[in-house]
């Protein structure tokens, strides 16, 4: 009964909104997208869940991003899961225009991806220039979406290729490659992107280990064999990230995330495998809680160490 007129009338659209047809929903997301599109002013309720609704319904397919958020937020770069989506977080995907431009990968990011911390200012989406582009202010560079028509022939990866998470070119600012890179997938891109969180960090979480110090020379020419010849976007079940320079004839990087994935995973571990015509480093990162009293790798990452062993037992009973 408190309810102004004009309030009962909005509250009446967001409900023919959810109830009604797609059309009448795009209808009424043109009526309120010029308002929302302006960070300066405030969301009213009903506008809100005009704007949810609309990015929840076009957002496509959350199948390869759930795992990259368990993966993100065990990577501390989110502090708690779930995200309550916020009115901020509705302005920062922009207007409708530019939203559905997009790959469904990358709407999706387009909501949380300025929530994350101070320690991965590479892994923050922006819009410049009418183009997206992945980095921190001012060093951010252009992303391009490749489709099978643009990619490259010289371009050494086994893609499966999804227009909603398509391939994705970029520099790769400050990463181990240093270099314009191709990768599988823009959520590949992502991953690539977070493991430069280890130069800004100011503790342990994700730096880079030889896996020397966990499990035998032995063992892990097995895991550089095996990584080194999957394809697709899965090795053992688990999430393969594959990139390579842009020209193809340089160096190449893959990463397993072993850890961190799923809704009970406590902390992240990724192997990364990179080289220049053979795979000849293997590297180990964590975010498990750091156990200062162990010596060697293994004992202050006990959790990982067992990750680790666990694999390669299971790469046994494979073979």
């Amino acid at each position: 009964a408190n309810i102004a007129p004009s309030a009962r009338r909005a509250w009446a659209m967001v409900t023919s909104a959810v109830t009604g047809s797609r059309a009448d929903r795009m209808y009424l997301w043109s009526e309120v997208r010029g308002a929302l599109a302006d960070g300066g002013k405030s969301i009213s309720h009903p506008e809100y869940l005009l704007r949810l609704l609309y990015v929840i319904e076009e957002g496509g397919c959350w199948e390869r991003s759930v795992p990259l958020i368990y993966f993100i937020k065990n990577s501390h770069l989110i502090l708690s899961l779930p995200i309550i989506v916020s009115a901020d977080d509705l302005r920062r995907v922009g207007s409708r225009a530019v939203f559905d431009s997009r790959p469904d990968a990358v709407r999706q990011y387009s909501l949380f991806s300025h929530r994350f911390t101070w320690m991965a200012p590479h892994s923050r989406l922006s819009r410049v220039d009418g183009q997206d582009r992945l980095g921190p202010p001012m060093r951010a560079h252009p992303m391009t979406f490749l489709t099978p028509d643009t990619l490259p022939a010289s371009i050494p990866l086994a893609i499966d290729f999804n227009a909603s998470d398509p391939p994705t070119q970029c520099v790769c600012v400050g990463c181990n490659l240093g270099c314009n890179l191709v990768a599988a997938s823009f959520t590949d891109h992502v991953v690539l992107s977070l493991s430069h969180l280890a130069s800004a960090a100011s503790d342990p979480s994700l730096l880079p280990y030889d896996a020397t110090d966990v499990i035998p020379v032995a063992d892990q020419q097995r895991l550089k064999d095996s990584i080194g010849q999957a394809g697709g976007v899965t090795w053992g079940g688990r999430r393969l990230v594959d990139a390579c320079e842009s020209g193809g004839g340089g160096r190449r990087v893959k990463m397993v995330i072993l850890c961190g994935c799923k809704a009970t995973d406590e902390f992240a571990v990724r192997v990364a495998l990179g080289g220049s015509g053979m795979w000849d480093v293997l590297e180990v990162s964590t975010t498990e809680r750091v156990v200062w009293a162990g010596k060697g790798v293994a004992e202050r990452f006990p959790r990982t160490a067992a990750v680790l062993i666990d694999v390669v037992e299971a790469l046994s009973v494979c073979v």
